[in-house]
């Protein structure tokens, strides 16, 4: 077995059976010595250069995007692929940089290269905003980012002060605001433009964003 690999097996069996949601912690030092085979005297120097401590916990306070990354590993070793080697390496290296990100961050939890996924960030939420009708998935936006649904839904609740669930209903209000002020369409079509099917939930959605309901926001734009 590759050395790699029986480290992240360990990684994943910890992972796997921690069921609460409290900061998990990964002991390096231990998950080495605790396998037969021992990682080679490179990934050693490897590990050091990315300051990630030896004998020391390493606090993860969302382990699930480094446990896809390991479940990915496992993949690739038991596969039949030709480099399957050499992604598997990919995969190692690839944990390594996770937890050096890790142990960026203060300890408060915020992460000092939250400017890592900004630039995402802000292109994902400027699709938001210019197409809230649209049945936007969490998971996929994660999978843009390469991170868990958790991971990702934090990311986003940190960067930008709301939750993407709260912006994506912020984004079809703004709309259906503007369409009400701007043109004659009716309140179940503009439900329909504004990605709700439903136009009874729209207007109940509508209310509680600006108090009013659609018709008399329409009326109160009309009157001044």
């Amino acid at each position: 077995m590759l050395p790699q690999l029986a480290l992240a097996k360990e990684l994943l069996y910890d992972d796997e059976n921690d069921d609460d949601n409290e900061d998990q912690f990964i002991d390096v030092d231990e998950l080495i010595n605790d396998n037969e085979d021992s990682i080679t005297e490179n990934e050693e120097n490897y590990i050091k250069e990315l300051k990630i401590p030896i004998n020391t916990l390493v606090s993860v306070n969302d382990i699930s995007d480094i446990s896809f990354m390991i479940k990915g590993m496992c993949f690739e070793f038991y596969s039949n692929n030709f480099y399957k080697n050499e992604k598997v390496n990919l995969h190692f290296n690839l944990i390594l940089y996770r937890l050096a990100e890790y142990m960026m961050c203060d300890e408060e939890g915020s992460c000092k290269v939250k400017g890592l996924y900004t630039e995402k960030l802000l292109w994902l939420r400027r699709c938001i905003i210019e197409n809230p009708q649209k049945e936007w998935s969490i998971d996929e936006f994660a999978s843009d980012l390469f991170v868990s649904r958790s991971r990702f839904q934090h990311i986003y609740t940190e960067t930008f002060g709301v939750n993407i669930q709260k912006d994506i209903i912020n984004a079809r209000m703004s709309m259906a605001a503007k369409l009400l002020r701007t043109t004659d369409l009716k309140i179940n079509e503009i439900s329909k433009k504004c990605g709700y099917n439903n136009p009874a939930y729209f207007m109940r959605c509508f209310k509680e964003k600006h108090n009013v309901t659609p018709s008399e926001y329409r009326n109160m734009v009309i009157k001044k």
